[in-house]
């Protein structure tokens, strides 16, 4: 079987033993009420049986292989046009399988997926939907998120190799300052310009070196890669010095406070900075702040981040306080045609910000600012290592 979860045997059994799968026989016309209740309790007693597992989606080695191929071969200009990033999820959901803790995420008050079967009365729901309503036992996970659990979206791998590929250089040195479920991981693997990569991440699960250590075995990849299991506020030049003026380009999306919450460790910066002020001043400027130190001078600054309050001007004022300036604002797109809500929106597209920054002397030797606007920029600079002109 190329693609597969771990309920689809039991599908398959059943749909041996009866002569056809279950959801036609659900959805048959001819089927009666108490018929269905059966299927229903079928369902029910599986999920039951198999410890409320969530429906992961596992792949074969040769589907596996063939992702991981087209994410490399993939045109970056296909990814990104007129300032935007398209909705190419190439490798999104391979990653899964390698980080299961992103089924614990709690986001905005809702039930994560890994709690989501253990109440009887949701369960009963979601199995009369999913039947009356599906075709295949792959539709299992998506029917969660669909009956109201909580949906944590990795990073789109296309996303981080086409902005690597962009903004990177060649021999580019990678650092990601909330490395994650492994979404700009994948994409560094897949760049055709990258050559190291360093993330950082409180998570205590150690997934996004295990999954290192799977790419390598499994491709042969000569690609350095580490991920350090600290808070990336505690990722100061005086910790790591080997790392000052080091990278090509820092990109990372981090967490948005505590809209997503990621686990209930001591470590999680929603934890560590309860209010949102104390989010900004001890999480989010000092990962900016250390961030900037690691950058080579001619180095690049990104980030996506969600539409917080006054989230741009505080990039804004933490950025130049080292010395750097947001040149541009691309579109990280999240889906066509949007409803009202709180994320920046156009008339097209619903869509998050990657804000994309470099030094006030590279843009002085660019053309794009005056010597006189240099050295404003210089007299503004209040952190770190680059105060220079």
């Amino acid at each position: 079987m190329l693609m597969s979860n771990n309920y689809t045997d039991a599908f398959d059994e059943f749909a041996i033993k009866n002569g056809r799968d279950i959801f036609n026989v659900y959805q048959d016309s001819d089927t009666t009420d108490e018929e269905r209740e059966r299927l229903v309790k079928w369902l029910f007693d599986l999920i039951r049986s198999r410890g409320n597992a969530v429906p992961i989606h596992t792949w074969s080695d040769d589907i596996f292989s063939k992702i991981v191929s087209s994410l490399c071969d993939l045109d970056t200009y296909l990814i990104y046009q007129d300032g935007s990033y398209s909705l190419n999820n190439i490798g999104a959901n391979i990653l899964t399988q390698f980080f299961p803790e992103i089924l614990d995420v709690v986001k905005n008050g809702k039930v994560s997926h890994r709690e989501f079967f253990r109440e009887d009365k949701r369960l009963i729901g979601y199995c009369r939907t999913f039947l009356k309503y599906c075709t295949s036992p792959l539709e299992m996970f998506k029917m969660m998120s669909f009956r109201g659990s909580s949906r944590c979206y990795n990073f789109r791998p296309a996303t981080a190799k086409a902005l690597y590929e962009l903004y990177g250089g060649s021999d580019c040195k990678v650092l990601d300052t909330s490395s994650g479920f492994g979404g700009r991981l994948l994409g560094f693997f897949t760049a055709k310009n990258t050559s190291e990569y360093v993330g950082i991440d409180p998570n205590t699960a150690d997934s996004c070196n295990k999954f290192i250590d799977f790419m390598r075995m499994r491709f042969e990849i000569n690609k350095k890669a580490y991920v350090n299991k600290i808070g990336s506020e505690d990722f100061t030049i005086e910790n790591y010095p080997q790392y000052e003026n080091y990278f090509d380009i820092s990109f990372t999306s981090p967490p948005y406070f505590n809209i997503e919450r990621y686990s209930d460790d001591e470590t999680q910066s929603h934890i560590k900075f309860n209010t949102y002020d104390l989010w900004v001043d001890g999480f989010y400027r000092n990962t900016i702040y250390n961030s900037c130190n690691a950058l080579k001078l001619d180095g690049t600054f990104a980030i996506n981040i969600s539409w917080l309050d006054n989230i741009k001007e505080y990039t804004e004022e933490f950025l130049n306080d080292c010395g750097f300036y947001i040149i541009k604002e691309d579109k990280y797109l999240l889906r066509i045609h949007p409803r009202e809500s709180s994320y920046g929106s156009d008339k097209m597209s619903k869509y998050e910000p990657i804000w994309v920054a470099r030094h006030y002397t590279e843009l002085l030797k660019d053309g794009m600012i005056t010597r006189e606007k240099a050295e404003e920029c210089y007299h503004r600079v209040k952190f770190g290592n680059k105060r220079i002109l």
